[in-house]
């Protein structure tokens, strides 16, 4: 009996870390910075454009400690005859709406140490709808053909339009499933 009651305690104080003290996504408490992107003169000789695609975009608003921050998150498939992929530029250009703010990045951004996207904004709890066109850019300056992504996120309506952040709440289910079923192979 000891011997089950230390296994269950253990597998209780492991849930205890994944509902409490497990790292989550710190996207918007730690954001990931962009900078300016910087040509370089060992590709002035290049003319062929990068190209882009936007496979995926999602808005996540924080909570907790992170409220009043969110962030819109691009999952890019950039390519070019070159450079590598991590080190194209995105220009981001506004169509249609109002950004949620701070202000829109100016000229090529790049995330240095992400290779995707992430814009952050002053989470109001306002509704998103907005138009962009974003643009690879090689270290030569050339751009790829614009693709135009309508990002939307109705707070009203109560959820996103394409998925938010997630927790760590999956995990601790998954956690409460294993504990449940222990205990049903212990009796």
């Amino acid at each position: 009996m000891g011997k089950n009651l230390r296994r269950g305690a253990a597998a209780v104080a492991v849930v205890g870390l994944v509902v409490v003290g497990a790292p989550g996504p710190a996207r918007a408490c730690s954001p990931w910075g962009t900078a300016p992107l910087v040509l370089d003169p060992a590709y002035a000789d290049d003319t062929v454009a990068p190209t882009l695609a936007v496979t995926s975009w999602s808005v996540w608003r924080g909570d907790g400690s992170c409220e009043g921050t969110g962030a819109i998150e691009f999952t890019l498939a950039r390519a070019d005859d070159r450079a590598p992929a991590a080190q194209l530029g995105t220009e981001l250009t506004l169509i249609s709406g109002t950004w949620p703010g701070p202000a829109m990045p100016e000229g090529p951004r790049v995330q240095p140490l992400n290779p995707e996207l992430s814009l952050y904004f002053n989470d109001r709890g306002q509704d998103i709808d907005v138009e962009l066109e974003l643009r690879a850019v090689d270290l030569n300056g050339n751009r790829s053909a614009p693709v135009t992504v309508r990002i939307t996120d109705d707070v009203g309506s109560g959820g996103c339009a394409a998925g938010g952040g997630g927790g760590a709440g999956g995990a601790a289910l998954l956690g409460l499933a294993a504990i449940g079923a222990r205990r049903r192979r212990a009796r």
